[in-house]
């Protein structure tokens, strides 16, 4: 779809009038390009677009500044209302009404941000492809003096979020920490499901959800409640040479493990825990587990090279009575196996992973729990190649929680361009998820992606090279997850019937207060483990400083200043660029940064997300302005395979090996069942591996399989020997050879169990049957008969 297109179908129509005027700009260089742009032509264009970016950023501040207005009234009236006894259900209710209101402002002000950032860099885009002046450079000075796309709204979501707390506790303090639904842990259904989501509906998703449930904020015990905690988490992964962590964890082996060694907020945390997931098949009736324990910084190192123990710590807990004599001695014994596992199978560091996470969840209720991570990055934490990276400690020094860490070379760090959203359930058995769940899932703003692993992605980008066997999601990075399931741009009026509620009634906030109000919330509940927090109570703040304009006398001056240049390189590496005009979909290469110009140039904002630029190579709106394009599809996949596979812009993988899952798939992209669990890809030696789910029905069928082999042999055996107590020469040399038979098949019959077995553990495609051992055994049968019926009746 036409950019220009796009903007007409999706602006607000009550602020049509400050939206840029895209259509004017792109005309003025269309009727420039037939004659060359002179350098009146271009002070002309320069000014256009300085009262186009005045126009958006002022309407901006002026919204920005009602909606803060709005949110305050809110919480005073809310405050008044808690503290008036006779307060009935009815003033709580128009309470969430205005709350309603602000979100679906705050949505239509997010999404005005977006497309009006969009508009500017493909405008100026196109102006630098068809003028001898490069405008792109200063106007990134200008645009970065009027940040209206920079804005953090995180701490107006968890205000948000507080406020829907009350009104869902019809205006009643929460009641503290409560359990989880009542019945036993054997009549719940768990269930854990992985979503990408893309970031311009990001926002549209935590507003929706923070209807039905809270943000979530974890805080360290004596953490100070009014200060603002950072969301961040990073996690450093450990393997060995042979990537077989990364081996067990793709093909989900049964005992498959993921060591890792994670922080919350900067490096000035000092403490660290150690973890280890390791997964367990259903037929082993046991669950995957997630263990972990917590270390000081400074003995990190000497822990992983076997030289500290944690038996000090220990004794100190358990003098000071913290915990447990079993939970010490549980961890205690986690630290041995841990310890012992890195040294045995000499694991080191290899991958780090870095996101700001925002979790949704009624503290102590499991029914229903919600994460989303944004600003993903994945990099390298090895020293392959004869690089150092991590050098002899366990984590690199040179980066802390600067995203998108602009200094790291291009090699060493793959910035995911979705966020993840991950949705797990528990139900009673036979019961549905709740409404506004199914809702969200089917709303085409999340892809689902089973299975999605950080650290699998990871390495499979980062050491490609290192790599034979690829996560089956690679070919599903080329589909546009912004398309609805109809296959259309998702249009603002579907983005507001989602955020509406039910039948887009303003008053759906009464279902979530009628369905979550059994379960209360309590923010900021102190747990023994690091936590997520948007932000405080006191006064937010939305907008960015402004900055007078900078002096230029001509579009050369503009283009040539210093500072400028200095200026746009900086935010070139902070902000990804939007495509052309006329593209929906983005270019990016392989460790999931957009393609930059061949100026080296582009810009990125926390609101978009990582955006690229590539040369593109379509028509505009009219057809007459031909903008190249360097590359197809929304991911560039590893080289091997770009190589041997090249789909088509928004392929839906019907050629290709990938399988989407879920409640967004499609014939044309649904795995057919009977695949192998590695399908070979088109390059050579490189396969992907596409999830089989192996039943322990399977498992059983083997052991009947074995069982019925047995009876046979034992019936055959008993036979022999009845012929060698109670026969005469002839039948005693016939129970002897059936003898010999029944042995031979005995150990045929577990041969080929333990066969099966192992194949079936291992997921391996087959075959599973054989030919010779029975026909084998059948000719072997034929002529121990045939010599019986011959000696019986030649006596």
């Amino acid at each position: 779809m036409k950019f220009g297109q796009q903007l007409k179908e999706n602006l607000y129509p009550e602020w049509r009038f400050y939206y840029l005027d895209y259509d004017s700009l792109k005309k003025y260089i269309k009727e420039r390009v037939e004659h060359g742009f002179t350098e009146k032509d271009e002070s002309t264009f320069i000014e256009m677009l300085e009262k186009e970016l005045q126009k958006v950023y002022s309407f901006h501040e002026v919204k920005v500044g009602e909606t803060r207005r709005h949110v305050e009234y809110c919480q005073r009236k809310l405050k008044k209302l808690q503290d008036d006894p006779a307060a009935t259900d009815e003033d709580y209710a128009e309470i969430e009404d205005e709350i309603n209101d602000i979100i679906q402002q705050f949505n239509q002000l997010a999404h005005f941000s977006r497309l009006n950032y969009s508009g500017f860099i493909k405008i100026v885009k196109k102006h630098d492809k068809h003028s001898q002046w490069t405008l792109k450079p200063m106007f990134m000075v200008r645009l970065n003096a009027r940040p209206f796309f920079k804005e953090n709204f995180e701490p107006l979501l968890l205000h948000l979020s507080r406020m829907y707390d009350i009104v869902r506790n019809g205006g009643r303090a929460p009641a503290g920490t409560t359990g989880a639904a009542p019945g036993g842990g054997s009549t719940f259904v768990r269930q854990t499901t992985k979503y990408w989501v893309h970031p311009d509906n990001v926002m549209e998703l935590k507003l929706y959800i923070l209807r039905y449930l809270p943000v979530l904020v974890y805080r360290a015990k004596g953490g100070n409640p009014d200060e603002p905690v950072n969301p961040a988490i990073t996690s450093v992964y450990f393997d060995n040479d042979d990537l077989e962590l990364y081996m067990g964890r793709l093909e989900k082996t049964e005992g498959a493990q993921a060591l890792r060694l994670r922080w919350y907020g900067t490096l000035a945390n000092t403490e660290i825990f150690v973890e280890r997931k390791t997964h367990h098949e259903d037929w082993t009736g046991e669950k995957s587990v997630k263990e972990r324990f917590a270390i000081k910084e400074k003995n990190v190192n000497g822990y992983l090279a076997g030289d500290y123990t944690m038996d000090r710590a220990v004794a100190k807990m358990r003098e000071k009575g913290s915990k447990t004599d079993a939970e010490l001695d549980g961890l205690l014994k986690l630290s041995t196996e841990i310890q012992h596992t890195i040294q045995e199978k000499a694991l080191h560091p290899l991958v780090r992973t870095f996101y700001n996470r925002t979790a949704f969840q009624l503290p102590g209720d499991a029914r229903v729990r919600i994460s989303l991570d944004t600003e993903l990055s994945m990099i390298r934490e090895d020293n392959y190649d004869g690089v150092r990276r991590s050098g002899d400690n366990w984590r690199r020094t040179d980066l802390d929680t600067d995203y998108p860490f602009p200094d790291l070379r291009d090699e060493d760090i793959c910035r995911f361009p979705y966020a993840v959203l991950e949705v797990k359930l528990q139900t009673h058995v036979g019961a549905e998820p709740p409404e506004w769940v199914n809702r969200l899932i089917n709303s085409g703003l999340v892809e689902a992606v089973p299975k999605f692993s950080k650290f699998v992605h990871g390495t499979a980008t980062l050491l490609e090279s290192r790599v034979q066997l690829f996560p089956f999601w690679l070919p599903q990075m080329d589909r546009d997850i912004r398309r609805t399931s109809g296959g259309a741009l998702t249009s603002h009026r579907s983005r507001e019937s989602l955020l509406l509620g039910n039948g887009g009634s303003r008053h759906s906030g009464e279902v979530s207060r009628s369905s979550t109000r059994e379960g209360s919330v309590a923010p900021g509940s102190p747990r023994d483990e690091t936590r997520i927090d948007m932000g405080s109570d006191a006064p937010f703040r939305l907008g960015g400083p402004d900055s007078p304009p900078q002096s230029t006398s001509s579009p050369r001056n503009r283009r040539s200043t210093a500072a400028g240049k200095r200026a746009a390189k900086q935010s070139n590496r902070l902000v990804a660029e939007e495509g052309d005009d006329d593209d929906d979909y983005e270019d990016v290469d392989r460790h999931g940064r957009r393609r930059r110009q061949t100026s080296d140039t582009c810009e990125a904002t926390p609101l978009l997300g990582r955006r690229g630029t590539g040369a593109d190579s379509q028509h505009d709106a009219d057809g007459d302005l031909n903008l190249r394009r360097s590359g197809s599809g929304l991911f560039h996949w590893p080289q091997w395979f770009r190589k041997h596979h090249s789909p088509g812009r928004g392929s839906r993988g019907q050629n290709g090996t990938g399988a989407r899952y879920g409640t967004q798939s499609s014939p044309a992209t649904r795995t057919n069942s009977n695949l192998p669990f590695t399908a070979q890809a088109q390059g050579p030696h490189k396969r992907i591996a596409i999830p089989v789910r192996v039943e322990p029905k399977v498992f059983f069928a083997n052991e009947r399989t074995f069982l019925s082999w047995l009876n046979f042999t034992v019936m055959l055996g008993s036979l022999a020997l009845g012929l060698l107590n109670f026969g005469d020469r002839v039948g005693r040399a016939s129970g002897a050879i059936f003898t010999v038979i029944s042995m031979v098949a005995m150990i045929y019959a577990l041969l080929v169990y333990q066969w099966r077995a192992t194949k079936i553990r291992n997921r391996e495609a087959g075959p599973y049957d054989d030919r010779v051992g029975p026909t084998l055994l059948v000719v072997v049968l034929v002529a121990a008969v045939v010599l019986n019926f011959w000696l019986k009746f030649s006596q």
